[in-house]
C-alpha cells in the first residue's frame, strides 16, 4: 500500500510557524544519511529556498527566540494546566474555605476563557488579563489552595513570551511583504517536490524501506502537531478549502 504524507494547508499558518515547519522537516532530513543521499538534489534546494525564506522572514536559521517561545509557551501551558487541577481537587472537599476558595476561582478563570487549547497570541492576552485580575481580587484564595507556585511559573513563562514575541515581531517589521509571499512559495514547492520523492523511494527503494515509512510517520505527526496548535483557532473561523493553492 502506497504511503500517504498527510497534508498541511500552508497558507493558514502565520510566517513564523510556517518557517519553523519546515525548519523541523529540514532538520529531519539532514539528520538522517539515507535521506541526505537519496534525496540529495531535493534537499539541496529545499534547504537553500528555505535559508531565502528566513532572510525574508528577517530571522537568523540560528535564531533562539521561536525555541524560546516555543519552550516558555509550553511551560506557561503546563502551569495553566497544574492549576485548573488544583482547583479541581479542592472542589471534592464539598465545604469549608479551601472549597469555597477553588468555587471561586474556579469561576473566575471561567469568566477569564482560559483555555490551555488556545493559540499562542490568545493565550498571552488572556493570561496577562487573567494575572492583573488575580492579583487584585484573589490573592488570598490562591495562597489558601497552595496555588502560588503555579502562578508564579504562569507568570515568568508568560512575561518571557510576551517579551520574545515582541522583539521577534520588531525584528520582522521591516520585512517586505511581496518577498516573504514568494519565498514561501518557493519553500511550498521545494517541500511538495521532496515529499513527492520520498513517497516515491519507499516504493522502489526496499533495502531503506523502514527509514522512508518512519521518515513519513514523522512527517504526519508533525502535521498533526501544527493542525492542533497552530490552525485550531483559526479552523473555527473559517473552513479550509477543497484545494491548497500552494500544494498544486
Amino acid at each position: 500500500m502506497k504511503p500517504k504524507i498527510n497534508k498541511l494547508y500552508m497558507h493558514n499558518l502565520s510566517n513564523g510557524a510556517h518557517c519553523n515547519f519546515m525548519e523541523a522537516i529540514s532538520d529531519r532530513y539532514n539528520g538522517k544519511e539515507v535521506l541526505r543521499t537519496r534525496l540529495k538534489n531535493e534537499l539541496a534546494a529545499f534547504d537553500s529556498l528555505l535559508e531565502k525564506e528566513s532572510e525574508a522572514l528577517g530571522l537568523s536559521r540560528k535564531s533562539k527566540l521561536s525555541d524560546s517561545i516555543w519552550q516558555n509557551d509550553r511551560i506557561r501551558r503546563d502551569g495553566l494546566l497544574g492549576l485548573f487541577d488544583l482547583v479541581k481537587a479542592h472542589l471534592y472537599l464539598r465545604k469549608g474555605a479551601q472549597y469555597e476558595a477553588a468555587s471561586s476561582l474556579k469561576q473566575f478563570m471561567k469568566d477569564c476563557r482560559l483555555s490551555p487549547r488556545a493559540s499562542i497570541n490568545e493565550l498571552s492576552g488572556m493570561l496577562t488579563a487573567f494575572l492583573d485580575n488575580l492579583e487584585e481580587v484573589h490573592p488570598s484564595k490562591i495562597e489558601l489552595i497552595g496555588g502560588m507556585p503555579f502562578i508564579e511559573q504562569i507568570t515568568e513563562a508568560n512575561n518571557a513570551v510576551c517579551q520574545d514575541m515582541a522583539l521577534r515581531n520588531k525584528e520582522r517589521s521591516g520585512r517586505k511583504k511581496g518577498a516573504m509571499r514568494k519565498a514561501r512559495r518557493e519553500t511550498d514547492l521545494a517541500y511538495n517536490a521532496l515529499m513527492r520523492k520520498t513517497e516515491a523511494l519507499y516504493l522502489v527503494d526496499t533495502e531503506n524501506i523502514t527509514i522512508y515509512s518512519q521518515t513519513i510517520d514523522e512527517i504526519n505527526a508533525q502535521v498533526k502537531h501544527y493542525k492542533e496548535q497552530e490552525l485550531t483557532s483559526r479552523t473555527r473561523q473559517k473552513k479550509e478549502p477543497e484545494t491548497d493553492p500552494t500544494t498544486e
